[in-house]
């Protein structure tokens, strides 16, 4: 818990957005990033690096993700377990905050990924410094589906990229197991009355942004306080 409370001092300069797949979290990060001029860490640009370093520490059960091909991983896998599985590497946030340790502490930064909100929560210094944003299971199979067809014309135009095996049921399952990990993040974020929106389309982008940035207004006033005047 010291140690905890600790790394929480050290990161009072981090703005979290956690949450489930297809509610426009990396979107959002990107803008606000852009716009204030803040540090953008997003988690899935740094996949590879993160999978380099699970292996490096002996992780077994990364390693048998890997060996698995399309196939084994979406179509042979339960839903419930490939659901779980996502909510355990949410939970685990040594990788990430390895990487927010050794980053400037100017400007701030804005964080995006996976998040689990138990496992953001002892490194909070208030819960204004995190949102979780989830989509409900119609917008996301939109989403899902619209980017489903943005990567068919990838695969027709570059023959060596795999193609999922049955596109529609790697669709599905995707979709079903992004529901049950919503359920999950709303579940958690309730509990610990942490704040956590539902999307479901019916906001634009711009006015999701708008809704993060006054979650994060007094961060934001913050910072631009510090700015000296050109």
């Amino acid at each position: 818990m010291t140690e905890q409370r600790t790394i929480a001092e050290k990161l009072t300069h981090v703005l979290w957005i956690g949450g489930t797949p297809g509610a426009g979290k990396s979107s959002i990060c990107q803008f606000i990033s852009r716009i204030y001029v803040f540090l953008d860490y997003r988690v899935d640009p740094r996949q590879r690096d993160h999978s380099a370093r699970r292996l490096a520490q002996k992780d077994e059960q990364h390693r048998r993700w890997l060996q698995k091909n399309m196939k084994q991983r979406w179509l042979e896998t339960p839903t419930d377990v490939l659901a779980q599985d996502f909510i355990q590497a949410g939970q685990d946030l040594s990788l990430v905050l390895e990487d927010l340790l050794a980053m400037p502490t100017e400007p701030m930064i804005v964080a995006e990924g996976n998040f689990m909100p138990e496992a953001v929560l002892p490194y909070l210094s208030s819960p204004q410094q995190a949102i979780w944003l989830v989509p409900t299971k119609a917008f996301n199979e939109y989403a899902r589906r619209t980017r489903f067809e943005e990567q068919k014309k990838r695969f027709h135009a570059i023959s060596t990229y795999p193609a999922p095996e049955d596109p529609e049921r790697h669709l599905r399952a995707l979709v079903e197991r992004d529901a049950l990990i919503t359920c999950h993040v709303k579940a958690q974020a309730q509990r610990l009355q942490l704040p956590c929106y539902e999307i479901d389309g019916s906001r634009s982008l711009a006015e999701m942004i708008e809704l993060v940035e006054q979650h994060f207004y007094p961060y934001i006033v913050e910072h631009m306080s510090k700015l000296k005047p050109l």
